[in-house]
């Protein structure tokens, strides 16, 4: 499937229905319903909405229309295996039906916006239709399908859950294809933005489908049904706290895989490697790092649920890494690259440890060549966390952990603090490799 020609919008519609009314007095209407009845596609045969009117089984219905029904009624009944609900229909919410049943109505139009649109709520539970292009296959069917389904828990889900859940979705619908490639992408280039952050009218909302790929690795990690469990929640909860109850359903906290999930990410692009975590982590450009070199120093604030990335050249040795600031929710992973080279697939992670403890053992003696090391906020409750930190060979860096031979801009704080160390609770939950 194809790229979604608009990202979801809800938007209020009239009693007849947003599609219906934008169909003219020139469009000669009709419909199809799907073998289980669950959809019913409707079409124009002919004026300024015409459907396409290829009809290669001959039987009086544009083939545009048939697969529209078709496909979405697939696409309902694979997230119905999965154990999501169904979409609420219009009688469900208190309306007449305007597409005259109960079925999910899809409307092929000429002109967008495409996608899922409101047909009414009751309190934040809600029945859309969708609205597909009359002459353009290109249209991802399964997101829309899939923002169908999440509006029958709650419509007012921020842009992370709501659409990376749907972009995850659509393409497991999809065979895990990952057509859209872009998306996930889109979140690897902006790490600093938090999680929370990703909601309609900020800035990183760009970033929100691609958030779709963590839920890749938590059903590989911490269980298949954790994003069904999450979407459940939403009845109840909203955004990171729905989050936070999907994981607890799954005997995991968010504060613990939050460090893998960014360890995860780094292994995209040219630190790839199909025994990681993403099998396809080829297929995208990759993080890039925030400062890199012999030693690095830098000052940075870190939003709840974000990440910061940073590369080193490392003579072989002991390795540190110091920070001073608000580090009692900042959590590292280090990455030494394979064989040596200044970048590329990676060892295996020395970590998660806390930036406010002692120093992990492994870190007496790290080999020659490239190091990554990924900084992380679990905390999604906490403020902002303001830091300086120092990487590198420990020689070079411990004159920066006792503020000795180290600028510091801004407000940071002066005091010494010990370099990090590991966090021996978020240890016990490491990543598998297939």
């Amino acid at each position: 499937m194809g790229k979604m020609l608009a990202f979801l919008l809800f938007a209020c519609a009239p009693d007849e229905g947003l599609a219906v009314s934008a169909y003219t007095p020139d469009d000669a209407l009709a419909f199809v319903d799907g073998a289980e009845g669950r959809v019913r596609a409707h079409y124009s045969d002919r004026g300024p909405n015409a459907a396409d009117q290829t009809d290669q089984d001959e039987d009086d219905v544009p083939d545009q229309a048939e697969y529209l029904a078709a496909a979405t009624e697939s696409a309902l009944r694979f997230y119905g295996t999965l154990g999501f609900a169904a979409p609420l229909s219009e009688s469900e919410v208190g309306l007449d039906p305007v597409g005259g049943s109960d079925a999910l109505d899809v409307y092929l139009l000429t002109d967008g916006p495409f996608g899922a649109f409101l047909d009414g709520c009751v309190g934040a539970r809600c029945a859309v239709h969708l609205v597909a292009p009359a002459d353009d296959g290109s249209f991802d069917l399964g997101r829309a399908a899939f923002y169908a389904v999440m509006a029958a828990y709650d419509v007012d889900e921020p842009a992370w859950l709501a659409e990376g859940a749907a972009w995850h979705m659509s393409n497991r619908l999809d065979g895990g294809s990952l057509s859209n490639i872009g998306d996930g992408d889109a979140w690897l280039r902006v790490p600093s933005c938090g999680l929370a952050a990703m909601v309609r009218g900020n800035t990183c909302r760009g970033a929100a489908d691609g958030a779709g790929l963590m839920w890749w690795y938590l059903a590989d990690a911490v269980g298949p049904d954790v994003l069904r469990d999450t979407i459940e929640a939403t009845v109840t909860l909203d955004g990171v706290d729905a989050l936070e109850a999907g994981l607890a359903a799954n005997d995991a906290r968010l504060d613990e895989v939050w460090p893998e999930i960014v360890a995860c990410n780094l292994e995209t692009g040219p630190r790839a490697d199909r025994d990681g975590c993403y099998s396809f982590g080829s297929m995208f450009e990759g993080v890039t790092a925030d400062a890199e070199g012999a030693t690095v120093r830098t000052d940075t604030t870190l939003v709840p649920l974000s990440a910061r990335y940073y590369r080193v050249d490392h003579g072989g040795g002991a390795f540190s890494v110091a920070a001073s600031g608000d580090l009692a929710h900042l959590v590292a992973t280090v990455h030494p690259v394979e064989d040596g080279a200044a970048d590329g697939p990676l060892t295996e992670a020395i970590g998660p440890f806390a930036l406010d403890g002692d120093p992990p053992s492994a870190l007496d003696d790290v080999a020659a060549g490239g190091v990554w090391v990924a900084v992380s906020h679990v905390d999604a409750h906490a403020d902002a966390a303001d830091v300086h930190i120092c990487i590198g060979a420990t020689a070079d860096v411990t004159p920066c952990a006792s503020a000795v031979g180290c600028s510091s801009t801004g407000t940071l704080p002066t005091r010494s603090l010990p370099v990090l160390a590991l966090l021996a609770a978020l240890g016990a939950r490491r990543r598998s490799r297939p």
